[in-house]
């Protein structure tokens, strides 16, 4: 709720602003403090980017030295605070990837360790196969279904240690 109220105030200065470029003599110093108004309350809400754009916005129109000056090192800041974020998810996202690669080949292998393991499924259709090698074959992928199932659980496990 509070995210949509800053948004909706954010919305309404960068509308003051474009009103205000449309004027036939615009403020330039109104402008600036307009988008510098409307950038506060997108960071606020956590919309970096498009905070990022109206300090830029502001940094254009500014034309006082320390309006300038505060502006960009607000923009400084917050683009360093974006770096972050973006970083935190991009590892975020390669860790979901590993645990998704693992889950999904445990299960596959368990399954094809299933298909061998029982002679009558295949019904000796896959290759001159006697039912011993079926077996050998269905224990190998069972064993190895097991590893991936292993390390699954264990960076559960290690998930799970990590929050607390």
């Amino acid at each position: 709720m509070v995210v949509s109220k800053y948004i909706s105030i954010a919305l309404r200065h960068e509308s003051d602003a474009n009103y205000e470029r449309m004027r036939k003599e615009p403020s330039h110093s109104s402008i600036a403090h307009s988008y510098k108004t409307a950038a506060d309350y997108r960071e606020k809400a956590g919309d970096f980017g498009k905070a990022i754009k109206d300090y830029e916005e502001a940094l254009r129109y500014a034309h006082s030295d320390p309006m300038k000056k505060e502006i960009s090192t607000k923009l400084k800041e917050l683009r360093l605070e974006s770096a972050k974020v973006l970083g935190r998810l991009h590892a975020i996202r390669g860790k979901l990837e590993d645990r998704i690669f693992v889950f999904i080949s445990a299960i596959v292998i368990l399954s094809a360790s299933l298909f061998f393991s029982l002679f009558s499924l295949t019904g000796n259709s896959i290759a001159i196969l006697n039912n011993e090698d079926f077996s050998w074959i269905g224990l190998c992928f069972f064993l190895c279904g097991l590893v991936f199932a292993f390390f699954y659980f264990k960076k559960n496990k290690n998930k799970k240690n990590n929050k607390k």
